[in-house]
């Protein structure tokens, strides 16, 4: 970046498994010693992905239909178990670092028994042993599977959030009639401002404010945004810091958030006291600066 003299955002920072918690000290320091990149966090110890992701990579080497047929084998799925528990590949192993218990389900269109409880307890629903109800998930939605994964420490994720170079981000999906979703798509910046800042002390409201408006502003070179200015574009959001907070959590992530009182796009009501006004004045955002 630096000789292509472009500037660099490390997004959704973190440090993923056991065996690298407390790693974010590090890559910190690294960041701060370069002086030129940030970086960005969600305020959450869990992941969301797809489940296929827990496989070995080798296993997309001859496409999703072979490895669905592959997957129908037992001595292949016995020879893939030991691959996962016993690796020698190096991948975002999450079923080796989460194990059963640590991975939800978010979305399984083909089994709708599924979203919402943990591939343990999938598998205690279905009487199976929990490696073969991980290969029914698969097979059973052609490796369209949504899960979660409670696999960072709070240390780290408390880090991050206190370092004056890290904004904050959602990295999350919602498409309208999920059932399910990370609840970071709904909560992360109220629950930065009602449990960082307001609970845990973690960082000031200037500060968290900052990181949320003028940091990324300027770091994208977005003109007219992250400002309180004449002639700046009129984005506002108005809260109580008494009182907003998040709500959604990973069995009802579509909980909305309480505190946020009006949202102003380009000087239009678009929300008021949570209610959607219909007003669209957004436009797509381009560098200007």
């Amino acid at each position: 970046a630096a000789e292509a003299h472009i500037p660099v955002n490390l997004t959704h920072h973190k440090a993923v498994g056991r065996r690298n918690w407390g790693k974010v000290a590090e890559t910190i320091r690294m960041i701060h010693k370069d002086g030129s990149a940030t970086h960005d966090v969600y305020p959450y110890v869990a992941s969301s992905t797809t489940l296929s992701a827990t496989l070995p990579p080798s296993c997309m080497k001859e496409g999703t239909d072979a490895l669905l047929a592959h997957l129908a084998d037992g001595a292949y799925t016995a020879e893939l178990k030991r691959r996962i528990f016993e690796p020698v590949e190096d991948w975002d192993n999450d079923l080796l670092e989460c194990g059963y218990e640590g991975i939800l389900i978010i979305s399984a269109e083909a089994t709708g028994d599924a979203p919402g409880v943990t591939l343990g307890q999938f598998a205690r629903k279905r009487g199976l042993d929990p490696f073969d109800a991980y290969v029914l998930l698969l097979r059973e939605n052609r490796l369209n599977v949504g899960d979660v994964c409670f696999s960072m420490s709070q240390d780290d994720v408390e880090a991050l959030i206190r370092d004056p170079l890290c904004m904050f981000c959602t990295d999350s999906l919602y498409v309208k009639g999920m059932r399910m979703t990370h609840p970071r798509a709904i909560g992360s910046f109220p629950r930065i401002l009602g449990r960082s800042v307001r609970e845990q002390r973690i960082l000031s409201l200037e500060e968290a404010v900052r990181k949320m408006t003028r940091l990324p502003a300027v770091r994208y070179g977005l003109a007219g945004k992250g400002v309180i200015a004449e002639g700046a574009d009129a984005d506002l959001v108005l809260f109580d810091p008494g009182t907003i907070i998040d709500r959604a959590d990973f069995l009802e992530p579509l909980t909305p958030n309480i505190g946020i009182e009006r949202v102003y796009v380009g000087g239009k009501l678009a929300v008021d006291k949570g209610d959607v006004t219909g007003v669209r004045n957004g436009h797509v955002l381009r560098k200007r600066a």
